[in-house]
């Protein structure tokens, strides 16, 4: 995944940031297990989860515009009275 190294990047260049991960899969550590990963699986858990997703993703969307708009109000606040 590369969240972190484009969340770096991002800090660095002065840029709020918000992430999430959805895990799809449980890592397999032993080199003799049976087990395999597989795409059909994370495919499978993310549909499974779809709907919270969506629901997650806007609620972060509406939070988000309404800080955004307290920010710009504040400013413009500021602004007035300066």
């Amino acid at each position: 995944m590369s969240t972190i190294p484009e969340v770096l990047v991002a800090a660095h260049c002065s840029m709020r940031v918000f992430a999430f991960s959805l895990i799809t899969n449980e890592c397999i550590t032993e080199e003799d297990s049976d087990q395999k990963a597989n795409h059909e699986e994370v495919i499978a858990t993310a549909e499974q989860r779809r709907e919270l997703l969506m629901d997650f993703v806007s609620k972060m969307v509406r939070g988000i515009h309404a800080i955004k708009k307290e920010e710009a109000e504040a400013e413009a606040e500021a602004a007035n009275t300066a």
